[in-house]
C-alpha cells in the first residue's frame, strides 16, 4: 500500500470526517472509496462515449445502404410492428 500527502479545503476535510464517522471508516478507506467511485464513473462515460460513436457510424451505414438502395424492399416501420406484435404475443402466452 502507498502512502500519499494530499491538501484539501479545510472545510471539505470536516465533511469528510463527519461522513467517515457516519459510516465508520477511516480516512484513508473514504478516499480510496471515493477513488474508486470517480473511476467507476470515468469508466462508464467512456463506454457510454464509445456505444455512442458506434451507434452513429451504424446509423451512418444504415443511411450510405437506403441511399444505395440496399433496403429497397424494407418497410422497417412494419417489421418494427411485426417484432413488437410477436414479443406481447410471447409474454401473452407466458402470462396465461
Amino acid at each position: 500500500m502507498a502512502v500519499i500527502n494530499i491538501s484539501i479545503p479545510k472545510d471539505l476535510l470536516e465533511k469528510v470526517d463527519n461522513y467517515k464517522k457516519k459510516i465508520k471508516k477511516n480516512r484513508s478507506e473514504f478516499f480510496a472509496d471515493a477513488v474508486k467511485s470517480y473511476f467507476n464513473q470515468v469508466e462508464d462515460y467512456i463506454d457510454f462515449e464509445k456505444r455512442k460513436k458506434a451507434i452513429k457510424r451504424l446509423m451512418a451505414l444504415g443511411e450510405r445502404l437506403w441511399k444505395e438502395g440496399v433496403f429497397k424492399n424494407i418497410d422497417a416501420v412494419e417489421d418494427l410492428r411485426k417484432l413488437r406484435q410477436e414479443r406481447t404475443d410471447e409474454l401473452l402466452r407466458r402470462v396465461q
